[in-house]
């Protein structure tokens, strides 16, 4: 299967821009979880003309079993709601996760290279609809996932230290 994770990561490059990495010592994706083991890869892609989609190329690592061999729902669940936060945050708003409901469609065998989706639904007011899911190069679904976001009152309640705004 490596060649077909091979040519759904060049597919991708052909429709995407890659957001350059960014490892944060304090963040779970990006700092705790990055690693060899663990998250091995973590590469976002989106549209620069359209904020409505986004992926993100994941590798996962052998030390996230839940069961021997296969990967714990939870590392499922953190991968979905980062990749559905990142949505938010390519739509320039910074939200948080009200409520993430997720279908597991079948479980994910380690070590593995997989393509996470997040799409923008709808907003009203402060409320963000979001999907994405799971899948594989073979266009297996692992799992699939509805997410509300709720943007704070304030903005200023989720500047960064670099002054807020988008990352994409």
């Amino acid at each position: 299967h490596a060649a077909a994770d091979d040519d759904m990561e060049e597919e991708i490059r052909k429709r995407y821009v890659p957001r350059p990495a960014q490892r944060k010592k304090q963040h779970l994706v990006r700092g705790s979880l990055a690693n060899e083991g663990a998250l091995k890869r973590f590469q976002y892609y989106f549209k620069p003309d359209d904020p409505n989609e986004i992926c993100c190329v994941i590798e996962l690592g052998e030390n996230v079993c839940g069961h021997p061999g296969l990967a714990h729902g939870g590392i499922t669940a953190v991968i979905l709601d980062d990749v559905l936060g990142a949505m938010c945050f390519r739509r320039g708003t910074r939200g948080f996760t009200a409520n993430l409901s997720i279908n597991y469609r079948r479980p994910v065998p380690l070590p593995k290279k997989l393509l996470a989706k997040a799409w923008f639904l709808k907003q009203e007011r402060r409320k963000v609809f979001l999907q994405g899911q799971i899948e594989d190069a073979q266009g297996n679904i692992y799992a699939e996932a509805k997410a509300l976001f709720v943007l704070p009152r304030s903005p200023s309640s989720t500047e960064s230290s670099s002054g807020g705004g988008s990352a994409f």
